[in-house]
């Protein structure tokens, strides 16, 4: 091939991609410079009747530490696997308060929706 020749091709190829850029370019332009500013629409809804069948029961408790422990010592045997002694040597058993598992309830408010059709008695 000669030099000439050489040269139109490397020259024709560039200016194809040239070419075949500014066409992209130029069209990626175009769509996204369309532009729709405005929009109607018309929207149908029908809504269903709404019943509060809720059933709720509040309860506010005495700010009073509450313990977790038994009432009453129990000696550590073969009969009882865990004890609970006033003072617990090693931490190995529970320990023992009188006011356990006791609270104060200050508020116990139990609120019960219009739609409820089977209301609690208990």
């Amino acid at each position: 091939m000669r030099k000439t020749q050489k040269s139109k091709i490397v020259i024709l190829s560039i200016l194809g991609l040239a070419a075949v850029s500014i066409g992209s370019s130029g069209f990626a332009t175009w769509l996204v410079g369309i532009n729709k500013t405005t929009e109607t629409l018309t929207v149908e809804a029908l809504v269903d009747n709404s019943v509060n069948d809720s059933q709720y029961i509040e309860i506010s408790v005495a700010n009073n530490p509450f313990h977790v422990a038994e009432t009453t010592a129990i000696s550590r045997d073969d009969e009882h696997i865990v004890g609970a002694s006033a003072k617990t040597a090693g931490g190995s058993e529970l320990g023992v308060q009188t006011d356990a598992l006791k609270f104060t309830i200050n508020n116990f408010t139990v609120l019960i929706g219009k739609g409820v059709t089977n209301q609690p008695t208990k």
